[in-house]
């Protein structure tokens, strides 16, 4: 991974960091010390569920990019994304659950703990294409449009998992 965060005597392990609120495209000002959160603070993979996505990472490119990532709780009834705003994040679900909704068609699926959405507009950087409503309290990992690009550019084996997710979106299952 790209990003790399040095203790201030630049001695030691990289520090972890995550995204802040205000994190615009492209990365600009996108990083901020981590925090401690009343989840417990920066993700790694003991405590969460990988997606299929970041098997073909490395165990040490996979752990910094979960260390790297925002920790975000949503509550019931809030809306995780909007169908139509712009992409800024990659979400990993790590628990809870929510509703995949349309203008055009209502509900159309449900993410849980391991999946992951928001590649397709990363992707094709476009507008979000669905509603995310947690049905739930749920608890997701956010990963910046900018880091996420860059994972695809050095590991483009990411890209098998995730496309195989998406053909199963795309038959329903």
């Amino acid at each position: 991974c790209r990003v790399r965060a040095r203790s201030p005597s630049g001695a030691g392990a990289p520090l972890p960091r995550v995204a802040r609120d205000d994190a615009t495209p492209g990365g600009k000002g996108a990083y901020a010390p981590a925090r401690p959160t009343s989840e417990g603070g920066t993700m790694d993979s003991q405590d969460t569920p990988i997606p299929a996505l970041f098997d073909a990472l490395p165990p040490k490119v996979r752990d910094q990019v979960l260390a790297n990532a925002k920790r975000r709780t949503f509550r019931a009834g809030e809306d995780l994304v909007r169908e139509g705003d712009s992409a800024l994040n990659l979400f990993v679900v790590v628990s809870g659950h929510a509703r995949i909704e349309r203008a055009d068609a209502g509900a159309v699926g449900r993410f849980g703990p391991g999946d992951f959405f928001g590649e397709v507009a990363l992707l094709d950087k476009t507008s979000r294409t669905a509603t995310v409503v947690a049905e739930d309290d749920v608890t997701c990992y956010l990963i910046p449009a900018w880091e996420f690009r860059a994972l695809l550019d050095e590991h483009p084996r990411m890209a098998i998992p995730m496309l195989h997710k998406l053909i199963d979106r795309l038959h329903g299952s």
